[in-house]
This record gives C-alpha cells, structure tokens and sequence, in this order.
C-alpha cells in the first residue's frame, strides 16, 4: 500500500499512524458514574526549580482511588525520552487505596536557559477523568 496525499505519493516509510484512546462514558447512568472509579492525584505538577544542565530530577506523584469501584490503570506514558518511570500499566487500585508513580527526569541534552516541561498522560476507568495529565517542570541552567 502506498499513502497518498494531495495526489501525490508518499515516500516508503515516510507515514507515521499514532492514535489515542479512551474509554465513553456517555452512555452511563448517573448511577453507574456514581458507583465508579474515581482518580485523584496528590498533584497535577511537579516543579525542580533551577537544575543544572545533565543533573537527574526525581520525585513522585501519588495517584488514589476516591470511587466506589477499582481503579484501573490502562496505560501511562510521557512525551518524552528523557524521563523515565515504571508504568503501572494494568494496576488495579481499590477504593481508597493508591500507588506511588516515581519518576526521574535527565536533563541531559536538554536546552539550558529554557523552561522544561514533560507530560505524563494516565489512561483509566475514571468517568470524571478518563485521561489525566500530571506535568513534569524545571529550568535548566548551565
């Protein structure tokens, strides 16, 4: 198969597919949401301050279940290559219970002078947050 595009051929290797997905939840009752799984986490961002160029940044983010129902991690992963973490990918966290998400950003390679900042997305069976975003931020300094 060969893409097109404008009528135009792309070259071999050259078409990138890349897709996100979520669970709908549009259909659910206000009960069944009621009853559900509820993600919260301790903080939506984690700020280092000033870091010296190819230092190592670690912390963590605490990611509870205030629901009803278990809490399922599907998926979590970052935009970038440069932090690094063991995706809980397929936890299970009972109500009331969470886990720790520890992470460590390299800034090596890193532009220094610039703000820093990586995403991490969390795919769940949360209703009121289905995909949650927790930022990594710092300033690189030479």
């Amino acid at each position: 198969v060969t893409p097109v595009v404008d009528g135009k051929p792309l070259p071999k290797g050259s078409l990138v597919l890349w897709a996100v997905t979520k669970e709908d939840f549009s259909t659910w009752t206000k009960q069944q949401k009621a009853s559900a799984a509820t993600l919260e986490a301790d903080r939506t961002s984690f700020s280092a301050g000033p870091v010296h160029q190819g230092q190592e940044v670690s912390g963590k983010f605490t990611l509870s279940n205030a629901g009803k129902s278990d809490l399922l991690i599907y998926k979590v992963e970052c935009d970038s290559s440069h932090l690094s973490f063991t995706a809980p990918n397929g936890a299970r966290v009972k109500p009331g219970g969470s886990l720790e998400l520890p992470f460590t950003l390299d800034t090596s390679g890193r532009t220094a002078g610039a703000d820093d900042i990586v995403v991490i997305s969390v795919y769940t069976n949360s209703p009121s947050s289905p995909v949650a975003f927790l930022y990594v931020s710092c300033v690189i300094v030479k």
